[in-house]
């Protein structure tokens, strides 16, 4: 049996094995830790045996914050050549008074229910990864592509050509590091590109990267659904989130083609006429890499403090001048601009 175990924004099933003395991780899964992490390796100081008497080469010692169950525990683990990802040793299941139930398939930790999962069961849960590289701004809540992380050569049992629900459950040691929310979601697992809605409650801009890996998608099973056979016909109109949104698919699909948007195109054509093809097209790749960059005409501006600017008046002093009736053929010019900067937010009516 496999427990899952999130260690820094990644998911690693611990084989639960109580005849090993000590936790271990294999040398694979170390080298996927964050560089921060893995430079706190210790030289080992135990002599690593296995059970049929022969010796294993260990590697180093480090401590981890392992989540577990919504907790953080730290636990010393070693590292060595072994076939699984990583092993639990009875070293953990007595200092954090684990208690193992094998008939209904938990394990309980510091008085908490945690499911534990077979080999078989490993295949139905995955970890999803951001797909490009996106700022969420300060009070903002986002929509976010995401996309299965696949492992090896494991054939991951979904659906492809229909619709296959699945759980997304954010990661707690990943919003922490972040200063971000992760929403749990109810999701199509079956798309290409699965939607993953995060908010930045802090007064910062939080990047979050391409290929990180925010949350655990878990597959729902027939047995697990609550609809009968004949509630499937509205299994569409569900509140799933679906990426139909076309907030991430559009992008990934322009770059996909090297279509720019059109609010890029008059630029493009503008610096065509002193550029080689190669050189176009070179500057038309650098273009949609960084269309989020452009402003599209539709929509606020957006503010910033970076670059602060001063006029200097010298000595004149600030002048008033009396309101004046704006002339009849104006009016309808004034009301169409006071309407942009109402609904860009530069003014509000109160």
């Amino acid at each position: 049996m496999y427990l899952p175990v999130g260690i820094y924004s990644k998911i690693v099933p611990f084989l639960i094995d109580s005849g090993s003395s000590i936790t271990l991780v294999s040398k694979e899964t170390f080298e996927n830790l964050p560089e921060e992490i893995k430079q706190t390796r210790k030289k080992g100081k135990k002599t690593l045996w296995l059970a049929d008497g022969s010796q294993i080469e260990n590697k180093g010692t480090l401590r981890l914050d392992m989540e577990v169950g919504g907790a953080v525990l730290e636990h010393e683990v070693h590292i060595a050549d072994i076939g699984s990802d990583a092993i639990l040793g009875l070293d953990f299941l007595m200092n954090h008074h684990c208690l193992l139930d094998w008939h209904n398939g938990v394990i309980k930790l510091n008085g908490k229910d945690v499911t534990l999962q077979s080999k078989k069961d490993q295949a139905g849960i995955f970890r999803v990864k951001v797909t490009e590289t996106v700022i969420v701004p300060s009070g903002h809540e986002l929509v976010v592509g995401t996309q299965l992380v696949r492992r090896g050569q494991g054939i991951h049992p979904v659906d492809w050509s229909g619709t296959q629900q699945a759980i997304l459950t954010p990661l707690l040691s990943f919003m922490e590091r972040h200063d971000i929310v992760v929403a749990h979601s109810l999701v199509d697992a079956a798309k290409n590109v699965i939607p993953l809605r995060v908010m930045n409650p802090t007064e910062h801009d939080v990047t979050l990267y391409r290929d990180s890996q925010p949350a655990v998608l878990e597959l729902i099973t027939e047995d697990e659904a609550v609809l009968d056979s004949q509630s499937q016909e509205g299994l569409e109109s569900l509140n799933v989130i679906q990426s139909d949104d076309k907030e991430c698919d559009e992008a990934s699909f322009r770059k996909r083609e090297g279509l720019l948007p059109e609010h890029l195109k008059e630029l493009a054509s503008r610096m065509s006429s002193s550029l080689s093809d190669t050189q176009r097209n070179q500057a038309e790749k650098v273009l949609l890499e960084f269309e989020h960059l452009f402003h599209s005409g539709s929509g606020p501006l957006g503010r910033t403090d970076t670059v602060k600017h001063k006029i200097n008046t010298g000595d004149s002093a600030p002048i008033k001048q009396h309101p004046r009736r704006i002339p009849i053929h104006k009016q309808a010019v004034a009301d169409e601009e006071i309407k942009k900067m109402l609904n860009s937010g530069v003014i509000n009516p109160f």
